[in-house]
């Protein structure tokens, strides 16, 4: 996952908020590492880090049926 970085989340707010609620969404929470990060003018925010897709057909579900 491309983690933004301070500048990033506090020029685009609404989409830095909507990247971090879309990921608390993923059907599959296990897969997602999170890791807490401290953001000078946006305070402490726990951020997802990394997707672990362990097998092949967890790799195709994730593609859909359109890969």
């Amino acid at each position: 996952l491309k983690v933004p970085t301070g500048a990033q989340a506090l020029s685009k707010v609404h989409h830095f908020h909507e990247f971090i609620k879309q990921w608390r969404q993923w059907p599959r929470a296990e897969q997602v590492e999170w890791e807490q990060r401290q953001y000078r003018e946006l305070g402490t925010h726990n951020i997802p880090v990394s997707l672990t897709i362990d097998s092949m057909q967890t790799f195709i579900e994730f593609m859909g049926p359109q890969a």
